[in-house]
């Protein structure tokens, strides 16, 4: 059977072989530019959405650091400093925040967000449980709110501590290339131990929650006068 010859000489199944070829390459480049394209957006999309995330803790402790400076306390104030050092360094691990790309077990990850803002919280509890000992309406009231805030600042230091160990392992970890089970091990112990003084945290701020609710405010007759001395 003779072959139909296009205007060239070249058979027209051939030239239509051709032009189906063209058109699949082109489908091809355009799929090619589609998807690089797309993960270009998401990255930028990622990292416009991790930036906002780190905005918006520096936002936090600032507001945080600054509130604090009432107490007058400079424990609070380096807890503050610590947890703001920790953070850095657990954002650029890729712990913290949406980072689809981080190192670490999920595992890991949640429990350090979780004992780094049991962190914050407590310490923002702190200064509520101060300020509500400056109404106390008797010197007992008053010592016992001071006395609890005492033991909670404990509490928060040593899980500050607890943090910043599981981050020196993590990091150390890191820069070894070392996932051994040991390594793990090491973090999730601190992770816990860390969590468990959170826990105790919580139950404490319970307490002085109904210490607080207890307590009778402070009448304008039973305040102390001017020279400190109590009403008869």
């Amino acid at each position: 059977m003779a072959l139909t010859l296009g205007a060239f000489g070249a058979p027209v199944g051939f030239l239509a072989f051709l032009g189906l070829t063209g058109i699949l390459a082109g489908i091809g480049m355009a799929a090619t530019r589609w998807v690089f394209g797309f993960e270009a957006i998401s990255q930028t999309a990622m990292a416009e959405m991790q930036g906002e995330n780190q905005r918006s803790q520096t936002v936090n402790l600032d507001r945080l650091e600054q509130d604090l400076k009432v107490d007058r306390d400079s424990r609070t104030a380096q807890s503050v400093q610590d947890l703001r050092r920790l953070y850095r360094r657990l954002d650029k691990a890729g712990v913290m925040g949406n980072q689809t790309d981080c190192p670490v077990l999920p595992e890991i990850k949640a429990k350090a967000e979780q004992l780094y803002q049991s962190c914050l919280d407590s310490l923002a509890r702190t200064l509520e449980f101060w300020r509500a000992a400056q109404e106390m309406a008797t010197q007992e009231g008053r010592k016992q709110m001071l006395d609890a805030r005492e033991s909670l600042i404990a509490e928060v230091g040593k899980s500050v501590y607890h943090l910043g160990k599981t981050v020196d392992h993590l990091q150390a970890s890191m820069l070894k290339r070392d996932r051994q089970d040991d390594s793990l091990a090491r973090m999730r112990q601190e992770l816990d131990m860390g969590l468990e003084v959170a826990q105790r945290i919580e139950q404490r701020m319970d307490q002085l929650n109904r210490l607080g609710q207890e307590a009778p405010p402070i009448a304008d007759s039973d305040k102390p006068s001017s020279d400190g001395k109590q009403p008869g």
